[in-house]
């Protein structure tokens, strides 16, 4: 069994208990063998529980994030920017490129913030912990034991065939003298 789940929604007729609330939920994870229903919620504040696998757009989008922050946060606003340029007497044609050059960097780190906020939305992938994920192998090992030994025990008292029964067990006989 591998380690990645998908969230899928179903309907609200088909809505069950969560497995960590146990309230009423609609999103299931599944992996093909192994499914449950757990609240969105705890998809996204629980790391113990599950870590999201983004793809590498998301990361890439991250990435640019990242090499886009220093120069928003020049631009950003403080106190003391509106003071420094009262007290520089520079060039008005300067300070004008500077603060289309500010307006323009703070654009594109807002766009690929938005951008990062969308994919991150998007995500449908997760990865269980490894306490949570053993836990689920176990749970599916001693299910499919216990189906086995039933199925064992079914077998053993649907044949009633007398032939086939003396053939398959060995009943004690009444010895001759």
């Amino acid at each position: 069994m591998k380690n990645e789940y998908t969230a899928r929604k179903v309907a609200l007729k088909d809505m069950q208990a969560c497995l960590i609330c146990h309230k009423p939920t609609t999103t299931v994870l599944h992996n093909g063998p192994d499914w449950f229903y757990t609240c969105e919620i705890h998809l996204q504040d629980n790391p113990q529980f599950v870590t999201p696998l983004y793809s590498s757009e998301y990361q890439d989008a991250v990435a640019k994030l990242k090499n886009l922050k220093p120069h928003a946060e020049t631009v950003s606003a403080s106190w003391d920017g509106w003071v420094s340029k009262l007290l520089k007497k520079g060039d008005k044609d300067e300070e004008e490129k500077s603060t289309e050059d500010q307006a323009q960097s703070q654009k594109q780190y807002n766009d690929q913030l938005d951008k990062v906020a969308r994919l991150q939305k998007q995500n449908r992938k997760y990865q269980l912990s490894h306490i949570a994920f053993d836990s689920r192998v176990q749970r599916k090992q001693a299910e499919a034991k216990a189906k086995e030994q039933k199925r064992l025990h079914e077998e053993s008292y649907t044949n009633t065939d007398p032939q086939e029964l003396l053939t398959k067990f060995a009943f004690p006989r009444v010895p001759k003298t």
